[in-house]
Order: C-alpha cells, then sequence, then structure tokens
C-alpha cells in the first residue's frame, strides 16, 4: 500500500513536470527565430546596434519583439505578484541583453546555443543558481 503510494506520487511529479516543460516549450515561441535571423544577418545587426542610429533600431526592435512576447505570454496566467507589463518588459530587455551579449563577447555562438541561455533566464535559471550555489 505504501509502495503504490509512493508509485502514484512519482508519476504524478513526472506528468506535472512534463506539463511543465510543454507548457515551457510553448511559450516564447519567437526566440530561435529571432537569434536564427539575427546571426544570420550579423553585420546588419551589429552596424543597427553600434551606429549613430542604435537607439532608434533598438527602439524598434524592442517595439517588434514586444508585440511577439506579449502574443506569447497571453497563454500565461496572470500572477499577483508580477504585472504582465513588468513580465513583458524582463523578457524582451533578457532577449536584448543575449542578443547585445552574444555580439560583443560570443559571435561563434550558434543561434540555439544563445536561445537555450536566453530561456534559461528567463525561466528562473538566475534564481536557480543563485540557490544553487547557497545564497
Amino acid at each position: 500500500m505504501i509502495a503504490a503510494y509512493f508509485v502514484l506520487t512519482a508519476q504524478c511529479r513526472v506528468r506535472h513536470t512534463s506539463r511543465q516543460l510543454l507548457l515551457l516549450a510553448s511559450v516564447l515561441t519567437f526566440s530561435l527565430a529571432m537569434f536564427e535571423h539575427a546571426c544570420t544577418y550579423w553585420d546588419v545587426y551589429r552596424a543597427m546596434l553600434g551606429g549613430q542610429g542604435s537607439s532608434i533600431a533598438i527602439n524598434e526592435i524592442r517595439r517588434v519583439l514586444a508585440e511577439l512576447v506579449k502574443e506569447d505570454l497571453s497563454e500565461v496566467r496572470d500572477d499577483v505578484a508580477v504585472p504582465r507589463e513588468l513580465m513583458l518588459q524582463f523578457v524582451v530587455d533578457t532577449f536584448l541583453t543575449a542578443l547585445t551579449w552574444c555580439f560583443e563577447k560570443r559571435p561563434k555562438l550558434a543561434p540555439s546555443q544563445i536561445n537555450d541561455m536566453f530561456r534559461y533566464l528567463v525561466t528562473g535559471g538566475i534564481g536557480r543558481a543563485i540557490v544553487a550555489n547557497g545564497r
């Protein structure tokens, strides 16, 4: 009887984790395509982000990203602790930070690697890293 309880509990946890992974996979679907596009047109992005028009270019990229993220976040339930607008801004700014970091520090990374790091950060990676280090 007790063994059956533990088996059932384990199965429920696996199903819950599987559902969470499916949800994460279905949210923020724009990111890989955007990183692939940016890497394909690396010289163009670099020129846009480094020239006098960089603030205009960044604001336009931010606007487009905000539309994509807003659409993706429509699938996510509201969180009373964090307003949706703050979530949206966090995701957009994290994407732009990852993109800029990649261009400046690691231009040879594959789009899928950048995307994995971005998704890790957005889905709680830095919090997990802090907890894992006992802080």
